[in-house]
């Protein structure tokens, strides 16, 4: 009877230092697998949301330029033996063009439209065109419509090509001084290859993103004419 009652509380001592150590040990190696698998998660989640905004916003501002320097045409001035060409003025970080973007079909007039980088953002700014005497006119003054497009543009270093590169009709490169194209070299535009490089506005150590697109100017034995 002794013996069956030493057994019985041997059983009923519940777990024993080791046991609990062993238990905790274990618990605690439990946790911080689970705490490393989540922050491995949180940071690739975040990574993601980055690079997604940066190609967003890379894809929105290729899409701006394409759409305005593809509309590209040459433009009559008063007095002058030969038009303007499309590509008004051009340096590796900013354009300005004539362009019937957004023209109504019915009566299409040019706009003069300008991409310029300052301060790390890509601004376009745009000039409504003034008929008179069978051309059209446009100010010089500040720009009557600016807007600010995409994230934080990355200027390019080393060898990178800059933001706007010009080809001629043979696709070599005119090289453009920090000064712009001269009136010789802007009438031998064909196309123009950008260059986006884009950093998420939200996050200053985001991934760049780049995106290069060719955009050819169909238009450029067209002359825009008032009527």
């Amino acid at each position: 009877m002794s013996r069956l009652q030493r057994r019985l509380r041997a059983e009923d001592s519940g777990i024993g230092m080791v046991e609990l150590l062993v238990s905790m040990m274990l618990s605690a190696i439990l946790l911080a697998l689970v705490g490393t698998m989540f922050v491995n998660v949180a940071h690739a989640t975040i990574d993601a949301n980055r690079t997604r905004e940066g190609s967003t916003s890379a894809a929105n501002i290729a899409n701006a330029l394409s759409k305005v320097v593809r509309s590209s045409v040459r433009n009559a001035v008063s007095g002058q033996a030969n038009p303007d060409p499309g590509v008004l003025a051009g340096t590796p970080d900013s354009i300005t063009v004539y362009s019937l973007v957004d023209a109504d079909s019915a009566a299409p007039a040019p706009v003069k439209v300008r991409f310029r980088v300052s301060g790390g953002e890509l601004i376009e700014e745009r000039w409504s065109a003034t008929a008179g005497g069978g051309y059209w006119t446009f100010g010089s003054g500040a720009a009557e419509t600016s807007r600010i497009l995409g994230g934080t543009v990355v200027a390019p270093t080393g060898s990178e090509e800059p933001l706007f590169v010009y080809l001629d009709a043979a696709g070599a490169q005119i090289p453009a001084a920090d000064s712009g194209l001269t009136a010789a070299q802007r009438e031998t535009v064909a196309a123009v290859k950008v260059s986006v490089r884009v950093r998420p506005a939200s996050a200053a150590d985001a991934k760049t993103v780049v995106l290069q697109n060719t955009i050819g100017l169909p238009n450029i034995g067209t002359t825009a004419q008032a009527r």
